[in-house]
């Protein structure tokens, strides 16, 4: 009893192995284990040429489909029609002027609310912002002065300088341009009072008296 696998089968008899599997799932061929036994399988092709020609199994339904896929693949798209290099140049030109334009009324709608500023303010608002700042840091020695001078240790005198240095940071962060500061009244000179209270002469008769 000879034994081998539908494959070495189907290549001993020159069909394919999907039909060898076909007679196998049709009950025409009995499986030893997993393999053919070649008498038996003989004997089944020879009953199946008696009843009919010998029929290889169809392809299968994915096999057409896959093909009919590739050839929808294959179909070459229609080309489009033949355009002069004159109409061509127009519509490149006609496309890249309204590029522009848009652009352009972009950049304006960006001005008028405020997202694009022109380079004079923007350099003008660092000027000042690096003005304030410079400023603001050389008056610190000035208003710390009479305030370090009574600081008994380094630690004490340490904690003045912070605390002053985060405050000014602070007074930085919510108004870097000094745009508030510059903005508040000035009292006029009659509205300040003098040091010491005016000056009151004693009159004349009590000068001779004394004297």
């Amino acid at each position: 009893m000879a034994l081998m696998t539908q494959k070495e089968y189907a290549a001993k008899k020159k069909v394919s192995a999907q039909y060898i599997n076909k007679l196998v799932t049709q009950g025409k061929i009995a499986l030893v284990g997993k393999k053919v036994e070649s008498k038996q399988a003989d004997a089944a092709i020879a009953a199946t040429k008696r009843h009919g020609r010998l029929i290889q199994p169809k392809r299968s339904a994915s096999k057409a489909s896959k093909k009919t896929a590739v050839r929808i693949r294959k179909e070459k798209a229609p080309k489009p029609p033949k355009v002069d290099s004159a109409t061509r140049k127009a519509a490149a030109s006609r496309a890249d002027r309204e590029f522009w334009e848009a652009k352009t009324a972009q950049r304006k709608y960006e001005q008028m609310t405020g997202l694009l500023l022109p380079r004079d303010q923007v350099l003008e608002a660092e000027r000042m912002k690096n003005s304030n700042i410079r400023s603001k840091l050389r008056a610190l020695p000035r208003e710390l002065a009479l305030a370090l001078s009574t600081a008994t240790t380094p630690a004490e005198a340490e904690k003045l300088l912070l605390d002053e240095i985060d405050a000014l940071l602070d007074r930085l962060a919510k108004d870097p341009l000094g745009m508030e500061e510059a903005a508040r009244p000035v009292a006029p000179l009659e509205d300040i009072p003098e040091v010491g209270g005016p000056i009151v002469m004693p009159p004349a008769s009590d000068v001779e008296a004394r004297v």
